[in-house]
C-alpha cells in the first residue's frame, strides 16, 4: 500500500530590520574641541566625561520605560549604533526612532549628571545639539568660554530734572532667560565721560 503524510508547514514573517547610528562631537566656541593641557596631544573629549545615549520610539522608551536601550559613549566609543530594531508595525507605518542624551562626569566610584564640563581650568555651560534622522544622529556639544559684556547708559538734559540714580536698574539675562546680574546706575562707572558697567 501507499503511506498517506500530513505535512504542516508554517511560514513566519520576519519584521524588516533598521538601524540607528550616533555619533558625538564637541565644540567649543563653535569650533572643534581640544582639551589638551598645553603641551599635550591633542584629545577631542574632556576627561572623565561619558554621555548616555537613550533610545525611543515613535516618543516612548524603547522597548520600554524600565528596559530602554542605552549606549554610552566616551573618549574611546565616540560613535555607536543601536541594531536589530523593528523598521515598521507590520501594517508599512514605519517607526520614527529619536535619542536623548545625558552628560555625565566621573565622581570617585560613580557618575552624575553634568550640564558643564572644565576648560582650561573653567567650568563651560554645554549646548546640546542633535541633528539627523531615524537611522543616524549627530550629537555636537558646544562649549561656551566667558566672554565680556559692556553697558552703558546715557542720561541727557539733565538740568531740569533730578535723578534717582537707584531707580534706574538694568538686568542682564542669558541666553535661556536666566538673571545673571541686577544692577543701578549708581553702581556703573563713568570714565572718559562715559558711564559703564563691564563684566
Amino acid at each position: 500500500g501507499v503511506n498517506a503524510y500530513t505535512v504542516k508547514m508554517t511560514n513566519t514573517v520576519h519584521p524588516e530590520e533598521t538601524f540607528v547610528e550616533v555619533e558625538k562631537k564637541w565644540t567649543i566656541d563653535g569650533q572643534p574641541a581640544n582639551f589638551a593641557a598645553t603641551g599635550e596631544t591633542a584629545k577631542n573629549w574632556p576627561d572623565d566625561i561619558r554621555i548616555l545615549v537613550k533610545l525611543f520610539r515613535d516618543g516612548a522608551a524603547y522597548p520600554s520605560a524600565d528596559k530602554q536601550q542605552t549606549v554610552t559613549l566616551t573618549n574611546v566609543n565616540q560613535s555607536d549604533t543601536f541594531t536589530g530594531l523593528p523598521k515598521d508595525d507590520g501594517n508599512g507605518n514605519n517607526y520614527v526612532y529619536t535619542v536623548t542624551e545625558t552628560i555625565q562626569k566621573k565622581n570617585g566610584d560613580s557618575w552624575e549628571d553634568v550640564t558643564t564640563v572644565e576648560h582650561d581650568g573653567s567650568d563651560l555651560a554645554v549646548t546640546s545639539t542633535i541633528t539627523g534622522e531615524t537611522g543616524g544622529y549627530l550629537l555636537t556639544n558646544n562649549l561656551t568660554t566667558p566672554g565680556t559684556l559692556k553697558v552703558t547708559k546715557t542720561i541727557s538734559n539733565t538740568s531740569s530734572i533730578t535723578i534717582d540714580e537707584s531707580k534706574i536698574v538694568f538686568t542682564v539675562i542669558d541666553q535661556n532667560g536666566s538673571t545673571v546680574a541686577t544692577f543701578n546706575y549708581g553702581e556703573m562707572t563713568t570714565e572718559q565721560g562715559e558711564t559703564a558697567k563691564v563684566w
